[in-house]
């Protein structure tokens, strides 16, 4: 797939008899950003990580665009490709990276969050190209509120990956801005049938849970649908879905629209299911919950 998808490509160094001694691989995202992958050279005196520095700078400003530092590259020719994993070789997110700025954005107050990151990310800006790296701070991780002061730029930003998208409204449930949530919600629907018919080749489909889990607790009727759309042909009920995940989220889904009797359904199927036990776990704690509730 590298070889053949017209938006990946690979830089070789040679010796001067054409032996190669390093390759790094280079791609677009999405978003017409540039990456640059992990290289791998077989001569240090070389100095490669510095060729593919200057060499992929010096493209990106030809092509107007950004050597950037995550992004996501969409497959061609093949369903899968082989990702070395991206670096920022051209240093510009190393704002991002420095403990000044990753403390400040630990106690930072919301109103000061976008300052706080646009000044780490000088000269770049806010933007589709910088926000995958931005979203991959650890820091959301322990205050997943940092994302509503981004909320209007990612609202209006329209090249973001879905990938990123689901990232960002699993964020917005977390903090239980549900009505946020639900407006990004209907980007997400298409990104997943299309994995969807991708898998149907030989792709994965993770990226379609992910996108059903987070629905079914702000778009719960998108979450259903999708979960209806996205059935094997041996699961066309509920009583046959042996996916304890699917069961899970249908449940989430219907508890949202108040439908408990159907939702305590699910949560009993996905209890028993032949799935992994983690999910069957997760099923029986839900279950388990509303029934001390109630």
């Amino acid at each position: 797939a590298n070889a053949a998808d017209v938006n990946k490509q690979v830089l070789y160094a040679r010796r001067s008899d054409g032996t190669v001694v390093a390759r790094c691989l280079l791609a677009l995202t999405a978003q017409g950003g540039m990456l640059a992958f992990h290289a791998y050279c077989h001569d240090n005196t070389i100095g490669f990580a510095d060729i593919v520095k200057e060499y992929a700078g010096s493209l990106a400003k030809a092509m107007n665009t950004t050597v950037s530092a995550q992004g996501t590259v969409p497959t061609l020719v093949a369903s899968r490709w082989y990702d070395d994993g991206a670096i920022d070789v051209s240093e510009q997110f190393a704002g991002l990276r420095e403990k000044k700025f990753l403390e400040a954005l630990e106690v930072a107050p919301l109103e000061t969050v976008t300052d706080v990151v646009a000044q780490a990310l000088a000269p770049l800006s806010i933007d589709a190209l910088t926000l995958p790296s931005v979203l991959g701070l650890a820091a959301f991780r322990s205050r997943p509120e940092l994302i509503l002061p981004l909320y209007n730029i990612i609202l209006h930003e329209t090249q973001l990956s879905a990938e990123h998208l689901v990232r960002v409204v699993g964020l917005l449930v977390e903090c239980e801005n549900i009505e946020e949530a639900a407006r990004l919600a209907p980007r997400l629907v298409p990104y997943a049938l299309a994995v969807h018919r991708e898998a149907l080749h030989g792709g994965h489909t993770h990226m379609v849970e992910a996108v059903i889990a987070v629905l079914a607790k702000c778009a719960p009727a998108a979450a259903l649908g999708l979960l209806r759309k996205t059935r094997t042909s041996a699961n066309r009920t509920w009583k046959a879905e042996t996916d304890g995940a699917r069961l899970y989220a249908g449940a989430v889904a219907n508890f949202q629209l108040h439908r408990p009797a159907q939702a305590i359904h699910l949560l009993e199927l996905g209890a028993k299911a032949e799935c992994c036990s983690w999910h069957r776990a997760q099923c029986k704690e839900l279950l388990d919950s509303h029934r001390q509730a109630f």
